[in-house]
């Protein structure tokens, strides 16, 4: 599972997010909920790509891995 939090500078409230197997090419969107967080489940082990997108700002991007048993944790930071 992974778990993130968008954030610029403080939590952003419905910032659509692709979660994306780079091994797979599946993607899984997700929109982050009023607190700013978002979680992609029942996501296979692997190695992915998050694009975090929301109005007026730059998309971030980061590259994670997705293990059995663990939660990965990314914090977007969304700039101007």
């Amino acid at each position: 599972m992974l778990a993130f939090l968008v954030v610029w500078p403080r939590p952003q409230r419905g910032s659509k997010v692709e979660v994306k197997n780079t091994e797979t090419n599946d993607v899984t969107p997700v929109v982050s909920d009023e607190a700013g967080r978002y979680r992609a489940v029942n996501l296979a082990p692997g190695k992915y790509e998050v694009k975090v997108s929301a109005s007026n700002f730059a998309a971030f991007r980061a590259t994670c891995t997705v293990e059995v048993g663990r939660i990965t944790d990314v914090t977007a930071k969304l700039a101007a």
